[in-house]
């Protein structure tokens, strides 16, 4: 089945946001009925040269939109769009507040200034925390599902280190977003999550290490790179 309209135009990726941006174009173009339910998507290659980004980028995009049930790639034959993706017919949970794509854009707008603001306004009380819930990561025992929960409290605490009420109020309906709907199915499906929590530990790490020495840059290019790794979460393995 050939798309019902022009293949869309996409844009050059700015290299700091390959995976988001990318995945952001595609949906779009699949929602806009550019790619109408059991069409195909670009090869790997087009869409590379077309987002001017790395194949590996297109595929971690694909995998995105897999994971969310929107398109279905075969080996040998290429990816294509899911009956159930036109605009019509998708689930209000990958239109509306509920959208994966959403919440982590949301995240990466208001958690990167949280951080800055906590490395200049954090209390003793704050560091506390902070390195309660470190330790609480770094048990060797700790099952996913907590270490979940874990992160979820601190980074809510780094909201509540920033001193500002309405920023905590914020970022505590960001994390009853991520507690339900498509992010919650989403991350099930994910079976790449347990194999990157050293990794998560290591970020955690040196986001708290930068709001303890109160460097606010630092702080927020810790949190900028934490985010950008959260995306992998979602590529099934």
């Amino acid at each position: 089945m050939t798309p019902k309209k022009p293949p869309p135009v996409f844009k050059p990726i700015e290299p700091q946001k390959v995976t988001m941006d990318a995945i952001r174009q595609l949906q779009d173009s699949i929602q806009k009925g550019y790619y109408p339910p059991g069409s195909q998507l670009p090869s790997e290659r087009d869409l590379a040269q077309q987002l001017n980004i790395s194949r590996p980028s297109v595929r971690e995009a694909i995998s995105f939109l897999e994971a969310l049930g929107l398109v279905t790639s075969i080996t040998g034959r290429g990816t294509f769009v899911n009956e159930m993706a036109g605009h019509n017919e998708l689930p209000s949970s990958l239109l509306g507040s509920e959208n994966p794509l959403h919440i982590l854009e949301t995240r990466e707008i208001l958690e990167i200034g949280l951080a800055g603001h906590a490395a200049q306004r954090r209390t003793s009380e704050d560091l506390t925390i902070m390195r309660q819930l470190l330790e609480r990561m770094n048990e060797s025992s700790i099952d996913v599902a907590t270490f979940l929960e874990i992160d979820m409290e601190f980074h809510l605490q780094i909201a509540k280190a920033s001193q500002n009420p309405v920023l905590v109020q914020l970022m505590t309906t960001v994390e009853d977003l991520m507690r339900r709907g498509a992010w919650r199915t989403v991350k099930e499906r994910s079976s790449s999550f347990r194999k990157r929590l050293n990794r998560y530990r290591e970020d955690h790490q040196n986001i708290y290490e930068a709001i303890e020495q109160g460097d606010s840059e630092a702080a927020q290019e810790c949190m900028q790179e934490h985010l950008r790794g959260v995306i992998a979460d979602f590529t099934p393995s």
